[in-house]
């Protein structure tokens, strides 16, 4: 939670010119008033995307409260240095803050609780640690941060994604088939995230099969090739492929191959 005593280290000229930023300073000094201006600005984005979710089979009114506490946490953590406007920042929070209300409350398989804990300490850290590193952590870093293991990380990442299965249409009063509007993504959002779960994966393999696997998928090579190049046999080498392919299927879980 941010530090309401905190003075702002942004000019005093670049904050002026930004009525939202000088709120959102406001209200961290103690100005309770600010924060309501802030709930009245945002409405618009926070009940557009709590529709998005309409169809998904859960009342509006809770979905709208949901909305609101994402943008909540959202206004607590926002950085008023970092020169984003403030409804871009709080747009990933609310939709996430929306998923993790599904994946909660709607989920298809019984998570033990001690995974479901786990997942909780999981993304408070992930956030934790790309706030500080600035950059998103791997499973390897998070297991280290955490003081688990790297099975138990994958375990609790994976267990996020039980849902229960919903048809994408239904049929209408005369038999057709209706569209649910079921919400997307932004283009290219799911290959972002599939190729992030690739690194991930990657960062569980030792030097040399991610040189095996480099040599061979970025560069072209043939088998023959990079066992000429690191001096070991063909058959050694194809071993490496099939064993570091392998452990990335496991690691992946269910992240569809089609996306990366």
């Amino acid at each position: 939670m941010p530090n309401r005593g905190t003075t702002a280290t942004m000019p005093v000229s670049v904050r002026a010119s930004d009525p939202e930023i000088v709120l959102v300073e406001r209200w961290r000094a103690g100005d309770e008033r600010a924060r309501d201006i802030l709930i009245q600005r945002h409405e618009r984005l926070v009940h557009g995307l709590a529709r998005r979710f309409a169809s998904w089979g859960e009342p509006y009114d809770d979905l709208s409260q949901v909305a609101w506490v994402g943008f909540l946490k959202c206004l607590e953590r926002f950085d008023t240095e970092r020169g984003v406007a403030l409804s871009t920042y709080c747009a990933p929070y609310i939709i996430g803050e929306l998923r993790r209300y599904f994946r909660d409350r709607v989920a298809a398989v019984h998570i033990p609780r001690p995974v479901t804990d786990l997942r909780t300490r999981v993304t408070r850290a992930a956030e934790e640690l790309t706030n500080r590193e600035g950059q998103s952590p791997s499973i390897q870093r998070l297991a280290e941060y955490l003081e688990v293991s790297v099975e138990d990380v994958l375990e609790a990442v994976q267990s996020d994604r039980a849902r229960t299965a919903v048809s994408l249409s239904a049929l209408d009063v005369d038999g057709e088939t209706e569209d649910r509007g079921v919400p997307v993504d932004e283009a290219g959002y799911e290959e972002v995230e599939a190729r992030l779960f690739v690194a991930d994966a990657l960062e569980t393999l030792d030097d040399r099969d991610r040189l095996v696997l480099r040599l061979r998928f970025e560069e072209g090579l043939s088998q023959s090739e990079i066992a000429a190049r690191i001096g070991i046999s063909q058959m050694h080498v194809s071993r490496l492929l099939r064993r570091a392919c392998d452990r990335i299927r496991d690691e992946l879980g269910e992240v569809d191959s089609d996306e990366l």
